[in-house]
């Protein structure tokens, strides 16, 4: 009997895992949230009675959810954009419907209490301006169904606050939605080292590029001489070279094009001109203003024509003046040159306790407003001041803020606003922190790890079900047990949500596109949580760094297809030949470094040279063992000078 299910159950599991395996985060959010609405729709539908008229919209709204569900698993990655922006409207003018003719409070605030679920969407999955077009569209769908709902309109008209308040919080989901997604979706298209775009931005730029129109052209540029300079002053002076080179050409380029840094010393610039002369043109401007001289080819971009066989394409001029300048004797060996500044990443953790403080004096003013005797006024007085206080230092503090301060200032936040509706005793103040609630989760689904999010939202449930005894049984009762059951479900989902978006995102901008292990940005944090662990257990650590031996040579001479198979199949062999928990990175272009936990430095230059022995042996490594008092680049620099004390020895 087992065996006859499993036969009817294996298929269904196969599809199932093979429709999960098809999804992007934007596909599998889309069916997670109609599914949330969906079950939410059914929920209401089956635990209240309904006259026809209003089992209608709810209805609407279910089956809606689920076709729109079907179509976000079946679709995948090739769902269209604009299938979510459909799926928003129609979902909140459905929505619009039921609030305009619920006929209680519960059931229009439960409503309510979905908006921050669409802003996050928005911000995640949309440019700014069309996701804050499309969330001011779902706040005048929803401001409209208030105002037509006659056992709703009178006393929400009398005291709007908790509604305007409510508001406020969705466009402030929204904002810090799009900033962080817009922040994360750079790491996702740049180069960590350049602040060029990586292989995936170059594509995405290009199809964007195609949808404008016009000409378009790509240089394919390799920089000479960057391997000696490596190998002479070390990779530090070679980063600071390309760092230059980049920032020379965005300064010719301004805003008509785009570098993408396509290997270690191969760059593709992208830009606009109308017709090769003045494409020519632009490529000589290119190479007047960069500080070291490089070998280029010229190519038009041809509609249907991807960027791989372009950059093939180009390879044919480049490695043909290559070829030439090595006949004429040019000197390339570089000088090397100061880099430019970095650029310093935004300081969220101040920029998002600045945001939520502005919240919180903007609510303690209304209260002043609204107070009535000197005990209150003084309440509300010192809340402006605290909240004053926090936005200066915040701001005073910019990047140094401490990361903890979010948690600990939102956390605050929680407590008095839940302290004050219970010394108010009205709903408006449930309400407020209700969608507090929301805000708080997302804010903890993005700044913290799983284990801590979760730990602080639970907190806070924890501090409202504690506080709800303490309000009037007839104040609890206007709201009835709907939205808060909403509120509360609607909380954990976003912080599920951000940090499921948020973790897939990263894993992706920490990722190599062309060998699927770690980049610079990936690695140097997985290298800083190595360092720390080996730390807290008190258990030694090495670093192998890895450079492969005439590697430029192959490239100059088979084109970089082949280098680029060459790395590929190295990581390959590596990941076969090493441990699951030794960490793989790619500093760029031939140069790897790889994370021994637990190994001492005898142990990782016998475990790199057996690794070498049994794949393919083009390659150079050095060893360095973690020290005391070691930083990340101390123990960088000393496997660096083991690496070309190698390499000078071979």
């Amino acid at each position: 009997m087992s065996r006859s299910t499993d036969r009817l159950l294996s298929p269904v599991g196969d599809r199932l895992r093979h429709a999960l395996r098809r999804q992007s985060v934007f596909s599998g959010t889309t069916a997670l949230g109609c599914a949330y609405f969906a079950a939410l729709a059914g929920a209401h539908l089956l635990s209240h009675a309904h006259t026809p008229a209003q089992a209608a919209p709810e209805m609407t709204v279910l089956l809606f959810s689920l076709v729109a569900m079907l179509v976000a698993l079946i679709a995948g990655r090739r769902l269209p954009r604009w299938v979510g922006i459909l799926t928003v409207v129609l979902l909140s003018a459905a929505f619009a419907v039921v609030v305009s003719s619920a006929p209680e409070a519960g059931t229009v605030l439960g409503v309510l209490f979905l908006v921050p679920l669409l802003m996050v969407y928005l911000g995640w999955s949309y440019q700014p301006w069309p996701a804050r077009g499309v969330g001011a569209v779902v706040l005048g769908l929803w401001g409209v169904a208030i105002v037509n709902n006659p056992h709703f309109a009178e006393r929400a008209l009398s005291d709007p606050w908790p509604l305007l308040y409510g508001g406020l919080v969705c466009m402030l989901v929204l904002e810090i939605s799009l900033a962080l997604g817009e922040d994360l979706a750079r790491a996702v298209r740049t180069d960590p080292l350049t602040g060029a775009l990586n292989r995936r931005g170059l594509r995405r730029h290009m199809r964007e590029a195609r949808q404008r129109g016009g000409q378009y052209w790509l240089v394919v540029a390799d920089i000479d001489g960057l391997k000696p300079l490596n190998d002479r002053h070390g990779h530090a002076a070679g980063d600071a070279l390309l760092r230059a080179t980049v920032e020379s050409w965005r300064v010719v380029l301004a805003d008509e094009g785009v570098v993408a840094r396509w290997g270690g010393d191969e760059f593709v610039i992208m830009f606009r001109a109308e017709g090769e002369a003045a494409a020519r043109r632009v490529s000589e401007s290119l190479r007047k203003a960069a500080p070291q001289p490089y070998s280029a080819g010229l190519v038009r971009v041809q509609d249907g024509v991807g960027v791989d066989f372009l950059v093939r394409l180009a390879d044919e001029e480049l490695y043909r003046e290559k070829r030439e300048r090595r006949g004429t004797g040019v000197p390339t060996e570089p000088t090397p040159v100061p880099a430019p500044d970095a650029t310093r990443a935004r300081p969220w953790s101040a920029l998002v306790s600045c945001a939520a403080a502005l919240l919180y004096v903007v609510t303690a003013v209304v209260g002043l407003l609204a107070a009535t005797d000197f005990w209150e006024i003084v309440t509300e007085v010192a809340a402006i001041l605290v909240g004053l206080v926090a936005i200066v230092v915040a701001a005073r503090l910019g990047d140094r803020y401490p990361h903890g301060g979010v948690l600990a200032w939102v956390g605050l936040m929680a407590v008095v606003l839940m302290a004050r509706a219970v010394a108010r005793d009205d709903a408006g103040g449930v309400i407020e922190m209700l969608f507090c609630l929301q805000l708080f989760a997302v804010i903890a689904g993005w700044f913290y790890r799983g284990r801590v999010g979760r730990a602080f939202l639970l907190g806070l449930y924890v501090v409202l079900v504690g506080a709800l005894p303490l309000i009037s049984s007839q104040t609890l009762g206007r709201l009835g047990p709907i939205p808060i059951v909403v509120a509360l479900a609607t909380a954990w989902l976003l912080l599920e949500v951000v940090r499921g978006v948020r973790v897939g995102e990263r894993r992706l901008a920490a990722t190599d596109p062309l060998t699927g292990v770690l980049n610079r940005y990936g690695f140097d944090e997985a290298l800083a949580a190595a360092i720390e662990t080996a730390r807290r257990r008190g258990r030694p650590l090495s670093v192998v760094t890895i450079d492969f031996d005439r590697f430029k040579e192959l490239n100059d001479k088979q084109g970089h297809d082949a280098g680029d198979r060459v790395l590929r199949g190295a990581v390959q062999a590596w990941r076969h030949l090493l441990r699951t928990d030794d960490v793989i990175g790619r500093l760029g272009g031939d140069e790897f470094v790889v994370v021994l936990p637990g190994a001492r430095a005898a142990e990782a230059e016998s475990t790199i040279a057996r690794v070498h022995a049994e794949s393919d042996g083009g390659w150079s490594w050095g060893v360095a063992e973690l020290r005391d008092d070691d930083e990340i680049t101390d123990l960088i620099d000393r496997a660096d000078q083991a690496l070309y004390a190698a390499k000078r020895a071979r």
